[in-house]
């Protein structure tokens, strides 16, 4: 992953602007890691803010449109832009390898502020 690109999202999520949330990029505005990360493309201007047109259940579209974008993962232009190799954000080395923050967020229930220590530590595993 890009390190300048990586300290902007821990940044973001130690920044206490988000509330966090499971299961979707953004649902009825909380928000996972990934989702974060997103938001983070929206203020670079690589992609733009969520179309409502696309959203469901809450769910905010995140994308480029129709056919490039989610809800749960991370869009490819996301993906691209921020050097990362997984839509589900998963290291590929060292201690936490397999594990995605997806994962750790939904499922594990690491806070906003371990994601963040994790990502400025092993960022070039991402």
């Amino acid at each position: 992953m890009d390190a300048i690109i990586a300290i902007k999202w821990a940044d973001l999520l130690e920044s206490e602007e988000f509330t966090q949330g499971t299961d979707a990029l953004c649902k009825l505005g909380r928000y996972c890691g990934l989702g974060v990360l997103c938001e983070l493309a929206v203020r670079e201007g690589i992609i733009p803010p969520p179309n409502p047109e696309l959203s469901m259940n809450g769910r905010a579209w995140y994308g480029t449109d129709e056919f490039n974008g989610s809800t749960q993962s991370l869009p490819v232009a996301v993906l691209e832009w921020a050097g990362m190799w997984n839509s589900l954000g998963e290291f590929l080395s060292g201690r936490y390898e397999k594990l995605t923050i997806a994962q750790m967020n939904d499922a594990l229930g690491y806070t906003f502020d371990e994601l963040g220590r994790l990502i400025r530590e092993h960022y070039d595993a991402l």
